[in-house]
């Protein structure tokens, strides 16, 4: 069982139906030896669970950062021990809450004023894949109250877009 607790507002340690139905979709329509996995420390557990591979919290700025050169290197792997990052899952306590990457590492995705951190994940180079949500409106934001996404990383056009030599030479 994973205790589940709010601590100061730094620490969430929930993780929802809509979490596991999102694993869950990952185990029945992913390869395990081929895919690499970034998220909070919450759910990159949980996909390691499954046998997914994942970038062992060693994607930070990924979370908060707003343009591609911030956080390409994070999924490229340069300097980490981690390949390509092929999925993102991303879930409401990341986008709402906090982000905890690793021990006393947090990251915010959205405050008072802005939601780059996570409104990036909505375009290039990432791509929605599978949503799971509650029918459970929130009034305030006019979204479910709970749930969770998964992203594929387009490194198509990462290499020709933003890697135009890359691009050129995997043709």
């Amino acid at each position: 069982v994973y205790v589940s607790y709010r601590s100061l507002n730094v620490a969430v340690e929930e993780i929802t139906s809509e979490d596991f139905q999102v694993v869950k979709w990952l185990s029945e329509n992913l390869d395990k030896n081929s895919s690499i996995i970034a998220s909070d420390h919450r759910l990159a557990r949980l996909a390691e669970s499954y046998g997914f591979n994942t970038t062992k919290d060693e994607t930070i700025e990924l979370w908060e950062a707003e343009k591609l050169d911030e956080y390409v290197d994070e999924l490229i792997g340069v300097g980490k021990n981690h390949s390509r990052v092929t999925h993102i899952i991303i879930d409401d306590r990341m986008k709402n809450d906090v982000v905890h990457v690793y021990f006393g590492i947090i990251k915010y995705m959205t405050n008072e004023t802005w939601t780059a951190g996570y409104d990036k994940f909505k375009g290039p180079p990432f791509e929605l894949v599978y949503r799971n949500e509650t029918e459970e409106i929130d009034a305030n934001t006019n979204e479910s109250i709970r749930w969770a996404e998964l992203y594929k990383v387009n490194w198509t056009y990462i290499n020709e877009i933003y890697l135009p030599s890359a691009g050129q030479e995997e043709k």
